[in-house]
């Protein structure tokens, strides 16, 4: 009896798998852009996290955006801390390193911190890794305990994965503390977790951030 079943040939076989590939890759792609309101704010959500707020012995403005000094201050003059303590912006030149000191200083002194309770961490950080290394050296040599750290809401995931590692078996306590939206000013420039891919404000912290956080973790300091 003559077998009259047909067979494909590897050919065909071969076409047919990649045109099963492709409209599966294809309906995932579909599937990710229809549902993509559910996943994206995840990817901001998981960059800002927040400590409990505590009173401690200095709070701290990193270096960078000009807004954290302001929160900073705030928690001050409510009662959080003791100390205002400044670290310098690492530029190359040091009038320009200067007058970024001086512009934290100020705003520092015009929302009422007292001048003797604002203390200049004297070396300067490269990186969020130095700048904390820095600052663990600076709170030993001033008895300083306890630490609340100010920072921009995308930076806090980063910089409490820093400063933990960091501080590991110092035995002084740190709080990571993202700035609050009233420091923005215009709500354009307010971080919004749950839709920064809508608007560049938030596209060019995030993509940035999640660079910066792979590179900690692949161990560049």
């Amino acid at each position: 009896m003559v077998n009259t079943r047909l067979t494909l040939s590897p050919t065909k076989k071969n076409k047919q798998k990649r045109s099963m590939t492709i409209f599966i890759l294809g309906a995932l792609v579909i599937l990710l852009v229809l549902t993509h309101t559910l996943w994206l704010p995840l990817f901001g959500k998981f960059l800002v996290v927040r400590d409990p707020l505590e009173k401690a012995d200095a709070v701290l403005s990193l270096a960078g955006d000009q807004r954290r000094p302001r929160y900073a201050a705030e928690l001050f003059l409510q009662g959080y801390a003791r100390w205002f303590i400044i670290t310098p912006l690492p530029l190359d030149s040091q009038r320009e390193r200067d007058r970024y000191t001086n512009y934290v200083k100020n705003v520092a002194l015009r929302m009422g911190v007292p001048e003797e309770a604002i203390l200049l961490v004297p070396d300067i950080g490269r990186t969020t890794f130095e700048e904390a290394k820095n600052v663990k050296r600076f709170l030993e040599q001033n008895d300083i305990n306890s630490l609340l750290v100010v920072t921009s809401p995308w930076h806090t995931r980063r910089s409490r994965l820093i400063f933990e590692d960091v501080f590991k078996d110092s035995g002084k306590r740190i709080s990571i503390q993202p700035m609050s939206d009233d420091v923005y000013g215009h709500w354009y420039h307010t971080y919004r977790p749950e839709e920064w891919w809508t608007y560049k404000f938030g596209r060019d912290p995030t993509l940035s951030e999640y660079v910066k956080l792979a590179a900690y973790m692949l161990g560049i300091r």
